[in-house]
């Protein structure tokens, strides 16, 4: 009799390794908002389909804030202007060797540094400011963008998370779980 109960074990733990394999998918490829008792389930939709709007939110947010930053020549603030000032900071500590020119006055070396680290902090605020732009409406990013969200279907990466990782991890949880089965089925009798 104690055998008989002791074969339980086995099939229980297969159920709940493979439950846990089709949980596991639900919960990344769940496109629609569930609710339970009119209240909203956490855990839907699914990662795949919050991420991939994650993703996209983050990518116009980022090219607005830049063409923001573009637009502001005054502000003091912004990665733009720190990219600048390091440009500036990196020209001006390179040609410290002018200050050891001989027979030059200070003030001139001086002028000198201060004159082409400008003349390169300039050329990068222009590249910054008015190249990458242009480049970004020559070759329509905001369409190809947009073009991204359309492309990027869920039914594409769903089918290759079931060809490529969904099959064998059910062949991996229910070698597994046929292991820890038995392990449970044995010591069952050991100690009954």
């Amino acid at each position: 009799m104690n055998f008989l109960l002791s074969l339980i074990f086995l099939p229980l733990n297969l159920l709940f390794g493979v439950s846990l394999i089709w949980s596991i998918r639900w919960l990344l490829f769940n496109k629609k908002q569930r609710y339970i008792f009119k209240k909203r389930n956490i855990f839907t939709p699914g990662l795949v389909p919050r991420f991939k709007n994650f993703i996209l939110k983050k990518i116009r947010g980022t090219v607005q804030d830049y063409f923001d930053q573009v637009d502001d020549f005054e502000s003091h603030q912004g990665y733009i202007y720190n990219w600048e000032k390091k440009v500036y900071l990196k020209v001006y500590n390179a040609t410290e060797f002018i200050d050891n020119i001989r027979y030059m006055p200070t003030s001139v070396a001086d002028w000198i540094r201060n004159a082409i680290s400008f003349i390169a902090k300039d050329l990068s605020s222009r590249f910054l400011r008015t190249f990458i732009p242009y480049l970004y409406e020559y070759y329509a990013i905001n369409d190809k963008i947009d073009m991204i969200a359309e492309k990027i279907d869920l039914t594409v990466v769903e089918k290759y998370y079931n060809q490529y990782c969904h099959k064998f991890l059910i062949y991996f949880t229910l070698l597994l779980f046929f292991i820890v089965g038995v392990l449970n089925q044995i010591l069952f009798l050991i100690i009954v």
